[in-house]
């Protein structure tokens, strides 16, 4: 049976060529694929051989940016008589959706490639172009549609077409997706780690496979921030905050079901400022009196673990570097302040820090001077002080008051004077001390002895 069907075809052939009136035309046409980087294979356009038909043909499912589907060219069997000439060859084709034929048609010339036996018949051949098909189509069930000619002169002018009675000969294919290749987005922090509040962060996002425009929604938890770029920045981020992005990628080899992810969750550690500042206290608090020891201490807020300290004393350094300070030499209106610098982490702010300066109230001491007189006249009984003993009371002293006078003397203040005077009535010997008063600072005194010497008896 199968040599009874090539002979059938064999004179089929020889019955076209021969025909009246056909002295040129094409008697075997072939489309020429390569599939995923295969072999050439050859399609039957007309008549069929042992090839594969191209129409009505399955080509296959590719998937896109992993398989190919090149269209290699064609090849056309000619034949001419008498005076006609076969002056070139070349096949047509387009892709289109199936069922929507659109586009126009692409030439592939087909050069001559040898004459068949000495009958006039030729072979033209392009075995070598190499348009590959898929990696510009969007995912779709699509349609090959082809179609060969070859123009000739000497019996006239003119063009032979193979057409498949108009109707072009079609074949089929599918292009999809990879469900192996997924999108992927990785998020990453900028500064990196823990943080300090106020801190201005970037997160940027990296993808894979996002294709040419990847869309982005940010988010803090479960609540949407930022645009959609491919980077976010916030100041106000507080601990715990978990930021994440959702990526839809637009890449055209990522399957539908797939386009759409989250990337990993950064969870930041945001550590609060820690604004240094100190303190000072006093003691003893308060106005002083001069020459009293004060002891200065420093009470640090945020000072760290080992805060260093410079005391100051009217703007110039004073003291060890300690937390206290001490001066027993402090005159009225004396600032005393100090400055930290703090060792405390993370976040530290403020330092180095000064205190408020203590202004210091120093009150004097009181004191007495004798300006006048004797502090140990002798005199007689009944017989008024010649030169009264005047001391005269300052600094802290308002006032002074008098003991130990004999009988008749007194004392008495008028401003900063006090004097001593009067007329004793008793003999013997009278020691006094004339003590200061005034503000609560230390008293001053001054000592003396009054003799007064009895009347002679005979």
């Amino acid at each position: 049976m199968r040599k009874i069907y090539v002979v059938f075809v064999l004179l089929l052939c020889v019955i076209a060529k021969s025909s009246i009136g056909q002295t040129s035309g094409i008697f075997e046409s072939y489309a020429i694929i390569s599939i995923n980087g295969g072999a050439n294979a050859y399609y039957d356009l007309q008549p069929t051989t042992g090839n594969p038909d191209f129409e009505g043909a399955n080509l296959g499912t590719f998937i896109k940016g992993t398989n190919t589907l090149v269209f290699r060219g064609g090849q056309n069997k000619t034949y001419k008589n008498g005076g006609c000439n076969i002056l070139n060859s070349s096949i047509w084709y387009r892709v289109f959706l199936t069922g929507s034929p659109s586009g126009a048609f692409t030439g592939v010339t087909e050069p001559f490639a040898f004459n068949i036996g000495g009958a006039g018949d030729q072979q033209w051949e392009q075995a070598g172009n190499t348009t590959e098909l898929i990696s510009a189509l969007p995912l779709g069930n699509y349609t090959l549609q082809v179609y060969t000619q070859a123009d000739f002169d000497g019996c006239g002018n003119g063009t032979h077409f193979i057409t498949n009675g108009g109707a072009n000969y079609n074949a089929t294919f599918s292009v999809v997706c990879n469900p192996a290749t997924l999108p992927s987005a990785s998020i990453a922090a900028a500064p990196a780690g823990a943080i300090c509040t106020g801190t201005n962060v970037t997160f940027t996002a990296t993808p894979t496979n996002g294709g040419a425009a990847p869309s982005y929604q940010w988010y803090i938890g479960a609540t949407l921030v930022g645009t959609n770029s491919a980077t976010f920045a916030s100041n106000t981020l507080v601990n715990g905050d978990a930021v994440s992005v959702v990526m839809t990628s637009n890449d055209p080899l990522v399957c539908a079901g797939s386009l759409t992810l989250t990337s990993n969750i950064i969870t930041e550690t945001v550590n609060p400022l820690l604004p240094a500042s100190v303190n000072i206290a006093v003691v003893p608090a308060g106005a002083i009196c001069t020459g009293t020891n004060v002891t200065f201490t420093a009470t640090p807020t945020n000072g760290g673990a080992a805060p260093i300290y410079q005391w100051k004393l009217n703007g110039a350094n004073v003291g060890a570097g300690l937390a206290t300070y001490n001066n027993a030499a402090l005159v009225n209106s004396d600032v005393v302040t100090v400055e930290m610098i703090s060792n405390a982490t993370p976040c530290l702010t403020g330092s180095p820090a000064a205190a408020t300066g203590i202004t210091m109230t120093v009150n004097p001491n009181h004191t007495i001077s004798l300006t006048s007189g004797s502090s140990t006249p002798s005199l007689c009984i009944n017989t008024a002080l010649g030169t009264n003993i005047v001391y005269t009371i300052g600094a802290g002293a308002t006032g002074a008051g008098v003991t130990g006078l004999p009988v008749g003397m007194v004392g008495n203040i008028s401003g900063t004077t006090f004097t001593i005077s009067g007329t004793p009535t008793a003999s013997g010997s009278f020691p006094y001390t004339v003590t200061t008063i005034g503000n609560a600072c230390v008293a001053a005194t001054a000592t003396g002895t009054i003799t007064v010497n009895a009347n002679h008896t005979i």
